[in-house]
C-alpha cells in the first residue's frame, strides 16, 4: 500500500488499525492499488488511494495530521473530509 512516511509529508497520516494493533485493516492489507509515482499534492495522492479502496472508507484532513478511517460520512469538528468511497 502507498502510504506517505513521516520524512515525506509535515504531519501524520494515520490509518486504521483493528484494535489498536500493528496490523493493518484487512482492507488495507488485502487491497492492491496503483500508485502513481509522478509528483502531486498529497491532497491528489490521497484521493486518488481512497478510490482505489472497498466502499466504505473516508480520508480526513484534522489538525495536524490525516486520518483514514473506514467511516462513512462522519464529519469532525474542524476537520475536512479529503476523500470517501
Amino acid at each position: 500500500m502507498c502510504v506517505p512516511t513521516s520524512k515525506a509529508v509535515p504531519y501524520t497520516v494515520r490509518v486504521q488499525r483493528p484494535g489498536g494493533g500493528k496490523r493493518l485493516h484487512a482492507d488495507l492489507e488485502n487491497q492492491a492499488v496503483n500508485c502513481n509515482t509522478q509528483p502531486m499534492s498529497l491532497r491528489t495522492a490521497i484521493r486518488d488511494l481512497v478510490s482505489q479502496l472497498p466502499p466504505g472508507w473516508q480520508a480526513t484532513k484534522l489538525l495536524g495530521y490525516v486520518i483514514l478511517y473506514k467511516e462513512t460520512a462522519r464529519l469532525y469538528p474542524d476537520a475536512e473530509v479529503i476523500a470517501y468511497t
